[in-house]
C-alpha cells in the first residue's frame, strides 16, 4: 500500500513538472501567434536584442567579438554569457528571430522549473500551493513580454532562481558556479551576489537557532568565493582585452548619460512604485507587506525567515539602480528580474496572513482551502492580464519594425558598402544594414561615452563624424536634427512619435543641432497642438536665440502668428524659413498658398514644382497643383 501511495506521489510530482515546463512554452507560443496575426511579420519590442545577434554572428563569420565585420572589437554587449548561447544556436539555424524566441522561451520554461521547485519548498511541500503560486509566474504579462524580447532577461532570470535553489540547498560547487555565470549574463547580477552575503550573514550570525537552518562553513565558502572569482577574472580579463575596461561599455555608457540626473527621487516615488502597483501586481502589494514586516520581525528576534534571500535582493537590486542608475528602461525591462521574487514573496504573504488565523480557522482543510481560492484569485487575474498584453506585445514590435527594420532595409538597399551610419540606436541597423555604424550612446564607441552628457555634445558628435567618415545619420526626430535639411528617407511617417530620419552627412558641412533645442521643441508640442500662438512665438524665439538660422523654428512662429491673426508675421517668418532653406518643402507649400491667395499661380507653380521636384511623390503638392489647374483658379 505504501509503495502505491509513493508511485502516486511520484507520478503526480512528474506530471506537475512536465505542465509546469509545457505551460511557458504554450504560452510564448500564444504571444508569437497572436504578434504574427496582427502584424503579418516578426519583430522584437526593442531594439536591442538585434546588438546580441550583431556579435554573435560576427563571432561565427569573423571570429571576432565585433559589431562590424572584424572591425570595432569592443566589449559592447551587455551579456556575453547570451552571446556566446546565440553562437552556438546560429549553429543550427540562421533565422535571427526563431533562434531569439527559442532561446527565451527554454529558459523561460526552465525557470518556471526552477521557480516551482522553490515555491514547493517556500511552502512546506504543499505541491498545490507551489504549483497555483507558479502559473502566477508562468501567465505574468511582464514575463511573456520579455520572453519573445530577444533579450537574455529570462536566461538572467533562470540563473539568478537558481543561485536561490543551490543556495537553499546548500551545494556549495554549483553556487559558485552559478554566481559566476550571473555575472557573465548581466553585471547588475552584482546585486544577487549581494544579497547572498548579506543573507549569509544574517544567517550566521544573526539567526540564534541554526539546528533547522544549517550554513555553509568556511571551507564552503571559500569554495563558492574561489570558483565564483574564476569567473570574475575571467570576465574582467575579456573586458580589459576588448576595450581596456573592467565592466562593459553598455555600463559605462549608462553611468555616463545619468551622472548628473537629479531624477533620484523620481525613480522611487514614480519608476518603483509604479511598476510594483501596476495591473495585478497592486494586488500582490499587500502579501509583499506582510512577509516584509514578518521579515523584520524576525530580524529583531533573531528568528529564520526563508523569504530573506528574496527581500534583500530586491532591495540591493533597488538600491544599486538607485545610485548608479536611476531610469526606467522601456517596459520596465531592467527591473523584470525582480518580479519573480516580488510573487514568491506575495503569494506567501497571503498564504501567511491565513495561517496566523489557525486559532480562529481552526479547520486545516478550511484554511487550505482560502489558500487555494487566493491563490487561484491572482492566477485569474494574472491570465486577463495575460491575454489583453499579448496585444501590447504585438503593438511594440510593429512599433519597432516600422521604425529600426524598415530605416535599416532602406540603408542596406539605398547605400553604398563603404558609407558610415550614426544612430542611438544600432541594433537592427547594425544587423540588417550591412553597414559600418557609429553609435553615439557609446556602447561601441567607448570614446564618445565620456562626453555624452555635455551641453555641447552636439559639437562633440560633429567633429567626432567629420574625423570618422560618417555619411549619413539615423535618428530620432526627438533626439537630434540636423540644421536645415530635408531627411532622406523617415519612417513611419514625418509625424509619428520617434519617427527615425535619415540624413545625408556632408563633411564639414553638416551641423548636428544641440539637444537643447529639442527639449524645447518637445515642450513646444502642447502648444502648437492647442494652437497657442502667443505660446508658440515665445517657445520659437527661445530656440532661434539658441540656433538663429534654424528655419523650422521661423516656420512654426509663423503658425504662432497666423493663430493670433496677424497675417503680415505670418508671411515674413514664412519668407524668412524659405530664406533659411530654400528647399524647406513645407515652407514652400504655404509660401505657394499665400501666392494662390495673391492670385500669382506662376510664382506658386514654381514652388510647387520645387516641392515636387524634391519630393516627386508629394500628395499635398500635387492636390495644391491640381487646384491651381482647374477651372476655378483660371475663371
Amino acid at each position: 500500500m505504501n509503495k502505491v501511495k509513493e508511485s502516486n506521489s511520484n507520478n503526480l510530482i512528474y506530471s506537475s513538472y512536465l505542465i509546469i515546463i509545457l505551460l511557458p512554452i504554450l504560452a510564448a507560443y500564444y504571444y508569437y501567434i497572436q504578434a504574427l496575426s496582427i502584424n503579418g511579420f516578426l519583430s522584437f519590442p526593442l531594439d536591442d536584442p538585434w546588438i546580441h545577434l550583431q556579435f554573435a554572428k560576427n563571432l561565427i563569420d569573423y571570429h571576432s567579438f565585433s559589431y562590424f565585420k572584424d572591425q570595432i572589437v569592443t566589449a559592447g554587449s551587455t551579456s556575453p554569457l547570451y552571446v556566446f548561447i546565440l553562437v552556438i544556436g546560429f549553429i543550427f539555424t540562421n533565422n535571427e528571430m526563431i533562434l531569439s524566441y527559442i532561446t527565451g522561451t527554454v529558459f523561460f520554461a526552465a525557470a518556471a522549473f526552477v521557480f516551482y521547485n522553490l515555491a514547493i519548498k517556500e511552502q512546506n511541500n504543499n505541491i498545490i500551493y507551489g504549483f497555483l503560486i507558479t502559473l502566477v509566474f508562468i501567465f505574468d504579462p511582464r514575463m511573456n513580454f520579455i520572453t519573445l524580447s530577444g533579450m537574455e532577461t529570462t536566461m538572467f532570470i533562470f540563473l539568478l532562481l537558481l543561485g536561490v535553489y543551490f543556495y537553499k540547498i546548500r551545494n556549495s560547487t554549483f553556487l559558485g558556479i552559478t554566481l559566476g555565470l550571473i555575472f557573465w549574463a548581466r553585471p547588475d547580477g552584482i546585486a544577487f551576489i549581494a544579497a547572498i552575503i548579506a543573507d549569509y550573514v544574517y544567517q550566521r550570525w544573526i539567526v540564534k537557532n541554526k539546528e533547522n537552518n544549517p550554513v555553509f562553513n568556511a571551507r564552503d565558502v571559500i569554495k563558492i568565493a574561489g570558483i565564483f572569482f574564476l569567473f570574475l577574472l575571467s570576465y574582467f580579463a575579456m573586458n580589459l582585452y576588448l576595450s581596456g575596461t573592467l565592466l562593459s561599455n553598455t555600463y559605462s555608457a549608462k553611468v555616463a548619460y545619468y551622472i548628473d540626473s537629479d531624477v533620484r527621487i523620481t525613480f522611487l516615488k514614480v519608476y518603483i512604485w509604479q511598476f510594483f502597483s501596476e495591473a495585478h501586481f497592486a494586488f500582490m502589494l499587500p502579501g509583499f507587506i506582510i512577509i516584509f514586516v514578518n521579515s523584520m520581525y524576525d530580524l529583531f528576534k533573531r528568528n529564520y525567515n526563508s523569504y530573506s534571500i528574496y527581500i534583500f535582493f530586491i532591495l540591493i537590486f533597488i538600491l544599486i539602480y538607485f545610485i548608479k542608475i536611476p531610469l526606467f528602461s522601456r517596459f520596465g525591462r531592467y527591473f523584470m528580474p525582480m518580479i519573480p521574487f516580488y510573487i514568491m514573496i506575495s503569494m506567501g504573504g497571503y498564504v501567511f496572513l491565513i495561517d496566523l488565523f489557525k486559532d480562529l480557522l481552526k479547520n486545516m482543510m478550511l484554511r487550505k482551502i482560502i489558500n487555494s481560492g487566493i491563490l487561484l484569485f491572482f492566477v485569474v487575474m494574472t491570465l486577463i492580464n495575460f491575454k489583453s498584453n499579448s496585444e501590447y506585445y504585438a503593438y511594440h514590435s510593429k512599433y519597432i519594425y516600422d521604425r529600426h527594420v524598415k530605416t535599416a532595409h532602406w540603408l542596406k538597399d539605398n547605400t553604398y558598402e563603404n558609407d558610415i551610419i550614426a544612430t542611438h540606436d544600432i541594433g537592427a541597423i547594425g544587423f540588417y544594414s550591412g553597414r559600418k555604424v557609429i553609435d553615439i550612446v557609446g556602447l561601441i564607441n567607448p570614446d564618445l561615452t565620456k562626453e555624452s552628457y555635455r551641453d555641447d555634445y552636439n559639437e562633440v558628435l560633429t567633429d567626432f563624424f567629420n574625423k570618422n567618415g560618417v555619411t549619413f545619420t539615423a535618428f530620432y526626430r526627438e533626439w537630434f536634427l540636423t540644421l536645415n535639411q530635408n531627411p532622406v528617407f523617415y519612417s513611419p511617417d514625418d509625424q509619428a512619435l520617434e519617427a527615425i530620419y535619415v540624413n545625408n552627412f556632408y563633411k564639414n558641412k553638416t551641423k548636428i543641432l544641440p539637444r537643447k533645442i529639442n527639449y524645447l521643441l518637445n515642450d513646444s508640442r502642447k502648444d502648437i497642438y492647442d494652437k497657442n500662438g502667443i505660446n508658440m512665438i515665445a517657445d520659437m524665439n527661445a530656440i532661434i536665440k539658441t540656433e538663429p538660422d534654424f528655419a523650422l523654428a521661423y516656420f512654426y512662429k509663423a503658425y504662432g502668428y497666423l493663430y493670433n491673426r496677424d497675417t503680415a508675421n505670418y508671411e515674413i517668418n514664412i519668407e524668412k524659413a524659405i530664406e533659411l532653406f530654400p528647399d524647406f518643402k513645407d515652407a514652400l507649400l504655404e509660401s505657394a498658398n499665400i501666392s494662390i491667395k495673391k492670385g500669382d499661380y506662376d510664382d506658386a507653380r514654381k514652388k510647387i514644382g520645387r516641392v515636387l521636384i524634391l519630393e516627386p511623390g508629394n500628395e499635398s503638392a500635387r492636390t495644391l497643383l491640381g487646384k491651381i489647374n482647374s477651372q476655378s483658379f483660371e475663371k
